[in-house]
C-alpha cells in the first residue's frame, strides 16, 4: 500500500484505535467523555494540546492554562513531532505518524515496477443458463471473506502499533453492548415520527431532548441536539412573522399591554434563536409609543383635576387604551386624585382658578401637596398671619395624631387614608414642612401594612394564594436602586462591579444582585441575560441568617474546586452547589464547605449567547436550568449538608465570579417569609414617632 502524503494520528477509543487524518494546518487534542482521546480541527471544550504546522513538520504545544503533554514519556512545552512520537494526555497515548507505517508489511518495500499490461478481455460467448442458488451462495461467501479480511487488517494494525511504539498503549474499555444499536433504533423512530407530523414542533422538541439526555455522550445524542436547534429555529422563524403582524396591529389599536405580552411570550420560548433578534428593540418601541400616548392624556386631564375634577374623572374613565401595568398605575393615581378632589371641593367651586401645588417631595406615589383652591390668606407685601398659620398647624397636628394612632393600632388602610389627607389638605403648613420625612415614612409604613409585601416594591405585582409575582425590565433606575441590593455574593478578593444602563444591568468581577424580599423555600427566579464572558456566573439563593449558607446554580464553572490540596480540581461544566459552614465535613476550619448537588461535566457555552436562566427552590430540593443557542442544561437534587442541615428562607438573585453578563429582565414568583415581613413592618412603623407633644 502506498504511503500517504499527509500526517495522521492513531487515537485510542472504547472501540479500539481510530485513525484521524491531519488535513489542516492545526489540530486540537483532548480526552473523550467516554474514554480515549479525540481530535478536532477547531478548539473544543476539553482540548488540552494543539498541534500546529510549522514548515514541513508539526509542533505540539499545551493550550493556555493546561499542563504540558508527555512526548515519548517526557514533559515538554514545545516539541517538533517526528514519525512515531507518542503524545501522552493523562493515561491515554496517541501516536503521531507522517507515513502509513502502521499497516505496511514488515518487510522493506520493493522498488516500484511498471504495472503489467492487463490481458485483453476475452470475447464473451453466449451466457450459459444461470443457477440462482449458486449465485446467492457465492455472494454470501464473498461478503464473509471481505468481513474476515477487514477484521484481520484491523487486528494487525493494533498489533503493529503496539510493537512499533516504545511503550505499550493502555487497555481500552469495552463498549457497552447494545447501547449504540438501541440509540440508533430509537433515533430512527423519532425521525419517522417527525416525518409523519413535521409541524408538531413542541412535542418533537421534548422527545428529542429526552432522547439526548438518555444517551448523553453518544453520537446519536449529538444528532438529536442538533435537530432540536434546527426545529427551534424553524419554529421561531415562522412564529416571528406572525408576531410582527400581531404587534403592529395591537399597537395601532392602542393595545400596548397586549402587544408587550405577545413579545414576552415569544421571548420566553424563542429567546435563544436567531428569530428573537430585535425583539428587545420592539419592546422598547412599544413602551415608547405607550408613553407618548400616556403623556398626551396626562397633559389633557392633569390640569383639570384641581379646577374641574369631574371633567378630569370622566376623561380618565373613558380611556380605551391598554397601557402596561406601570403606566396604568399612573392613570389610577390620577383617577384617585380626581375623586379625592371631588370629595374635598364643593360643586360650586369647581370652576375656581387653581393654585399651583408645591413639590411632593419626589415621591411619585404621593398626590401633589397643596391646600386646594383657597386664596392666599396674606395679600402681597404683608407678613404671615400668625393666627391663620397657628390654626393650620393645629389642624395638621390633629390629622397627624389621628393617622399615627391608626398606624400604631394596625389600622393600616385608615392610617394610609389619614396620611394622604394630611398631605393633601395641610401640605402648605410649616408643621408639615418641618416633619416631611417622618410623615412620608409613616405613609409608606401604612401603605406596606395595607398592601402587604407588594407595598414594598416599586413595580406592579400580584399576590395569589400567598404567592407574590413580579417582573423587572430595568427601565427605571430609581426602582432598580430601591428594590435590588448590590452585594458581595461570597468571600472573594475581587470587588463588586455593576452598572445600570436603561433596560439592562452589566455585572462583572465578583458581584451579586439580590432582591429586597426574603422568600421561603418555595420560590422561582428567572432571568434573560446576554453572556459576554462565559465564566462562573448564574443564580444564587442566600439564607437570611447569621450563618452563611447558599445554593448556587453555577454556569460554566472555572474557579470552584472540589476536594483539597493536590486532589482539588475544577469541574468545568455546569453545577448546582450547596455552600456554607458545616456543609462539608472535611472542609478546613474557618472555610466554607462545598457540596455538589448535581452536575453536567461539560460546557459548550460561548460568548454572545442569550440565555433564559432559572433557579427554583422547593422545600429541601433545588433545580437549575438554562437554554441558549450554544448550550443548555437542567439540574436538580436535594439540598442536604454532611451535618444533615438544609437551607431556610433567603434572598434570591444573580451572581458573577469573573464572568461578564448583561441582565435584561428578571421575574420572581414565590412565597414571602411573613415572619421577616412582620419584623420589617414593625421597623417601618417605628420610623414615624408621631407629632411632638403640645
Amino acid at each position: 500500500m502506498a504511503s500517504r502524503p499527509h500526517a495522521h494520528l492513531m487515537l485510542p477509543s472504547p472501540l479500539g484505535l481510530l485513525e484521524y487524518d491531519v488535513l489542516e494546518d492545526g489540530v486540537f487534542l483532548g480526552p473523550r467523555a467516554k474514554g480515549g482521546l479525540e481530535a478536532r480541527p477547531t478548539p473544543f471544550k476539553g482540548a488540552v494540546v494543539a498541534l500546529t504546522r510549522t514548515g514541513p513538520s508539526f509542533v505540539a504545544r499545551p493550550l493556555p492554562g493546561e499542563n504540558a503533554p508527555l512526548i515519548n514519556g517526557e514533559s515538554t512545552e514545545e516539541k517538533a513531532l517526528e514519525d512515531g512520537d507518542r503524545i501522552g494526555i493523562g493515561d491515554q497515548v496517541a501516536l503521531f505518524r507522517t507515513r502509513r507505517g502502521l499497516v505496511e508489511p514488515v518487510e522493506p518495500p520493493k522498488a516500484e515496477e511498471p504495472p503489467e499490461p492487463k490481458p485483453a478481455a476475452p470475447r464473451r460467448a453466449a451466457p450459459p443458463r444461470k443457477n440462482h442458488a449458486v449465485t446467492v451462495i457465492a455472494l454470501v461467501g464473498l461478503a464473509l471473506l471481505l468481513a474476515a479480511t477487514y477484521r484481520a487488517v484491523n487486528h494487525l494494525k493494533a498489533i503493529q502499533s503496539a510493537e512499533m511504539s516504545k511503550t505499550e498503549l493502555p487497555d481500552m474499555p469495552k463498549p457497552k453492548p447494545g447501547i449504540a444499536s438501541r440509540a440508533s433504533k430509537e433515533l430512527a423512530e423519532l425521525f419517522t415520527l417527525e416525518a409523519r407530523d413535521p409541524d408538531n414542533h413542541e412535542d418533537l422538541i421534548v422527545r428529542y431532548r429526552r432522547f439526548a439526555d438518555a444517551f448523553e455522550g453518544e453520537p446519536e445524542a449529538e444528532a438529536a441536539q442538533a435537530r432540536v436547534r434546527e426545529l427551534m429555529e424553524g419554529w421561531a422563524k415562522k412564529s416571528r412573522a406572525k408576531l410582527d403582524e400581531d404587534v403592529e396591529r395591537l399597537v395601532g389599536a392602542h393595545q400596548f399591554a397586549r402587544a408587550l405580552k405577545e413579545l414576552r411570550d415569544f421571548e420566553k420560548r424563542f429567546a435563544t434563536t436567531a428569530a428573537a433578534e430585535g425583539t428587545q428593540t420592539m419592546r422598547r418601541d412599544v413602551r415608547a409609543k405607550a408613553r407618548k400616548q400616556l403623556d398626551a392624556l396626562i397633559a389633557k386631564a392633569g390640569p383639570l383635576i384641581m379646577p374641574q375634577p369631574r371633567a378630569a374623572h370622566r376623561m380618565l374613565m373613558g380611556v380605551t387604551h391598554e397601557f402596561p401595568a406601570d403606566m396604568s398605575a399612573e392613570v389610577v393615581t390620577l383617577i384617585q386624585r380626581a375623586v379625592a378632589r371631588m370629595i374635598e371641593m364643593p360643586p360650586k367651586k369647581q370652576g375656581a382658578r387653581p393654585l399651583a401645588p408645591p413639590s411632593n417631595g419626589g415621591d411619585p406615589g404621593l398626590p401633589p401637596l397643596g391646600g386646594g383652591d383657597k386664596p392666599p390668606t396674606n395679600p402681597p407685601g404683608r407678613g404671615p398671619d400668625k393666627k391663620e398659620e397657628q390654626k393650620e398647624n393645629d389642624q395638621a397636628r390633629d390629622a397627624w395624631k389621628a393617622a399615627h394612632a391608626d398606624l400604631q393600632a394596625g389600622n393600616y388602610p385608615e392610617a394610609l387614608q389619614g396620611y394622604t389627607m394630611l398631605i393633601q389638605q395641610h401640605g402648605n403648613s410649616s408643621l408639615y414642612r418641618a416633619n416631611k420625612a417622618k410623615i412620608a415614612a409613616g405613609r409608606r409604613a401604612a401603605k406596606v401594612g395595607a398592601l402587604g409585601p407588594i407595598g414594598m416594591l416599586g413595580v406592579p405585582a400580584t399576590m395569589k394564594k400567598g404567592r407574590l409575582e413580579c417582573e423587572y425590565s430595568f427601565d427605571d433606575r430609581r426602582i432598580y436602586e430601591e428594590d435590588w441590593r448590590e452585594e458581595q455574593p461570597f468571600s472573594s478578593e475581587m470587588p463588586v462591579q455593576m452598572s445600570w444602563k436603561r433596560g439592562s444591568i452589566l455585572m462583572e468581577k465578583c458581584s451579586g444582585l439580590f432582591h429586597k424580599l426574603v422568600y421561603l423555600p418555595d420560590v422561582r427566579i428567572e432571568a434573560e441575560i446576554t453572556v459576554q464572558i462565559p465564566h462562573d456566573f448564574g443564580m444564587i439563593a442566600v439564607e437570611e441568617s447569621n450563618s452563611f449558607r447558599a445554593i448556587l446554580f453555577n454556569i460554566a464553572n472555572t474557579k470552584f474546586t472540589l476536594k483539597k490540596g493536590a486532589a482539588a480540581k475544577v469541574n468545568p461544566g455546569h453545577l448546582l452547589w450547596y455552600i456554607g459552614e458545616g456543609v462539608w465535613k472535611d472542609a478546613d476550619e474557618g472555610f466554607h464547605g462545598y457540596i455538589k448537588i448535581a452536575e453536567k461535566s461539560r460546557s459548550k457555552l460561548q460568548g454572545g449567547d442569550r440565555l433564559k436562566v432559572e433557579l427554583q427552590r422547593r422545600k429541601d430540593s433545588a433545580e437549575g436550568s438554562f437554554q441558549g443557542k450554544t448550550d443548555g442544561v437542567h439540574l436538580e437534587g436535594k439540598v442536604k449538608g454532611d451535618d444533615g442541615s438544609t437551607m431556610g428562607p433567603g434572598r434570591v438573585g444573580i451572581f458573577t465570579n469573573s464572568g461578564v453578563i448583561s441582565v435584561d429582565s428578571i421575574r420572581i414568583s414565590g412565597k414571602v417569609d411573613m415572619e421577616w415581613f412582620r419584623k420589617q413592618l414593625e421597623f417601618m412603623v417605628a420610623s414615624d414617632p408621631g407629632p411632638d407633644p403640645d
